[in-house]
């Protein structure tokens, strides 16, 4: 399968959206030897976090010596982001062989019946096949959307859960209320199973306790109690964990958290003689990963942050990271999606800027521009609009030179901040 035939194919499965259900995916997984069921997986589920936590466990793994798979999404450039081992992405050849086998085990599925898979799930089985026949040691699997449905969930067994905190976010698939999206993520759970959670409201506990119950499964909750003295700065974070101090070079109180739940995660797989890390190795391996995009400097003089925050408690980590940093002039750049809360977004986050330019990120899910113009005017008085991304960006570089000490941030879509890389690395490359 060629590489041109390999793209037009998934572009007939239809958009970057996740297609929930688990039936043609057994099929087509079946059909392929059910490679999942050969797999040491790490299953990771949540609204916000998923990724950082992904990075953050695969990334002591590797200092410890293993050799560690990782599936996450969106992509922010290329999707070969999606699938990597040890940090290497997939190459284009093992993409499409791999891909080739889900096409055709696919086209048998629907000759018996079963419909296509999406985009989604496609990619998921093709990630499931190159990590078996790469040999990884272990998994570090992120769920697309949700849990119970999701793509993901076709494993039947798995060595760890974990559950990140539970926010209102796609509120049209998942639910509107805490207890619903909590029972959706619960969905990862496996019989006999262990899944780690921070300590949340009494509702989401209730979810995660009665699943657990259910399913004969161990609950590790985490407490507030046992991560202490949390700073940071530009350089990243530092907070101690049950006394012992570390260093992150992720910058924000809520990696903080994320990194607590990849600690402990490691913990019960030593308890359970399944790794062998020592402390050492946990300490660099935390200080060593990072996530792109997640607050995260892309250039210096000035600096320009980019961060996916792209829902209600996305923003809260936004401004709580910025309330904690220097002050200065602070520039945003922002693009929000219309399935998002815009104005509570907005009502959040406006205050810790002196200026907003709104741009439309890149597809059809985007707001209108002129109605995110209108709502931020509702809550900022110093309100610019680009249609254009660049142009956003260029605008902002120039307001920078105004002011000696300044930042710039974009933030409200992980497709927006996909083009702003790109568009950032043509401007390296020109000079």
């Amino acid at each position: 399968m060629s590489k041109i035939a390999a793209q037009s194919y998934l572009e007939s499965l239809g958009s970057f959206g996740v297609k929930l259900g688990l039936e043609n995916m057994v099929a087509v997984m079946g059909l392929l030897g059910n490679p999942q069921d050969k797999l040491q997986i790490i299953h990771v589920a949540g609204t916000n976090g998923k990724g950082s936590v992904t990075q953050f466990i695969k990334s002591i793994l590797k200092e410890g010596g293993y050799k560690v798979g990782t599936f996450t999404s969106p992509h922010l450039v290329t999707l070969h982001e999606r699938i990597c081992i040890n940090d290497e992405m997939i190459s284009d050849e093992k993409l499409w062989l791999c891909m080739d086998k889900v096409r055709r085990a696919n086209q048998k599925a629907k000759n018996y019946g079963y419909d296509a898979l999406g985009y989604f799930e496609a990619l998921t089985a093709t990630a499931f096949l190159y990590f078996l026949e790469e040999d990884v040691d272990f998994v570090v699997l992120e769920v697309g959307l949700g849990g119970r449905f999701d793509a993901t969930n076709v494993i039947s067994k798995s060595l760890l859960s974990i559950i990140t905190p539970i926010a209102i976010d796609h509120k049209e698939i998942l639910g509107d209320t805490l207890p619903q999206i909590a029972r959706e993520k619960a969905g990862i759970i496996k019989q006999r199973g262990c899944v780690v959670v921070w300590a949340q409201t009494s509702d989401v506990m209730q979810v995660f306790e009665e699943t657990c119950k259910e399913r004969l499964a161990t609950l590790y909750c985490l407490e507030s109690s046992e991560l202490q003295e949390v700073t940071l700065n530009e350089e990243g974070t530092h907070f101690k964990w049950q006394g012992e101090p570390y260093d992150l070079q992720m910058i924000g109180i809520h990696q903080a958290h994320n990194a607590g739940l990849a600690i402990k995660a490691i913990e019960i797989l030593k308890d359970k003689k399944i790794i062998t890390i020592k402390r050492e190795q946990l300490k660099k391996g935390l200080q060593a990963a990072k996530w792109q995009g997640r607050f995260e400097k892309v250039m210096n003089q000035p600096d320009f942050y980019v961060d996916g925050a792209h829902n209600v408690d996305g923003i809260r980590a936004l401004v709580n990271t910025l309330s904690h940093l220097r002050p200065c002039y602070n520039i945003g750049i922002i693009g929000i999606l219309k399935d998002k809360e815009i104005d509570k977004m907005v009502t959040l986050v406006a205050p810790y800027f002196d200026v907003l330019i709104v741009t439309l990120p890149p597809g059809k899910r985007a707001v209108v521009l002129e109605e995110l113009v209108e709502e931020v005017k509702k809550h900022h008085k110093e309100v610019h609009s680009q249609i254009d991304i660049s142009e956003a960006i260029e605008e902002a570089l120039k307001l920078s030179q105004t002011r000696l000490e300044s930042r710039i941030v974009a933030f409200g879509s992980l497709y927006m901040i996909g083009e702003i890389y790109t568009l950032l690395e043509a401007r390296i490359d020109e000079k």
